[in-house]
């Protein structure tokens, strides 16, 4: 305000006030900021514990390690014929699996070995599972893997899971945590 044009006591008072509420909400921000970051602290502290076991997770990819990987699988509907197709990273379907017709949850443990017998590299494939029933409908499914907890990371705010070559996945991405088998000591 100029102290030699002075303004109205009204309006003045009207932009004090419009100044507090101003300061407040900053204030309110800074808050809701911080409790956001305690939030992501306290996610960040609750997933660290799930480093080292082995979750079950939606993904249409899985990692063939030591010859072998598990895919898991969900059937909304009794099929006629169910086939998995496994994928390399170029785009070849290596294998192809017929897979189980009935209604639920199934699993399937991959020998990695490719339609031709001959066993496959190490490393990430996509896969996909598709159902038909009799009249040659599709029925829904779900597809899942397994890997490692390898580490945590807070995205967008929210706390992932990392499982290495696999990537990153939310809890709500999550079927299951397992302990990891420890492998049987190696025989001499």
């Amino acid at each position: 305000q100029d102290p030699l044009d002075p303004m109205e006591s009204e309006r003045f008072t009207e932009q004090l006030v419009q100044f507090t509420g101003v300061e407040q909400s900053i204030a309110t921000n800074k808050k809701l900021d911080r409790m956001i970051q305690l939030q992501s602290d306290g996610q960040l502290n609750s997933a660290v514990s799930y480093i080292g076991k082995t979750a079950e997770f939606v993904s249409d990819q899985l990692l063939l390690s030591g010859g072998t990987s598990t895919l898991s699988y969900g059937l909304e509907g009794r099929s006629a014929e169910t086939t998995i197709k496994i994928v390399d990273s170029s785009g070849r379907t290596v294998r192809e699996i017929n897979g189980e017709t009935s209604t639920g949850r199934h699993e399937l443990v991959w020998d990695g070995k490719g339609d031709n017998g001959a066993q496959l590299a190490d490393g990430v494939y996509n896969f996909s599972v598709v159902a038909v029933d009799d009249k040659g409908k599709t029925i829904e499914t779900v597809t899942a893997t397994t890997g490692k907890v390898t580490g945590v990371e807070i995205v967008n705010g929210v706390a992932t899971l990392v499982m290495g070559e696999l990537g990153a996945t939310s809890f709500d991405q999550l079927f299951a945590i397992r302990e990891t088998p420890v492998p049987p000591p190696a025989q001499s």
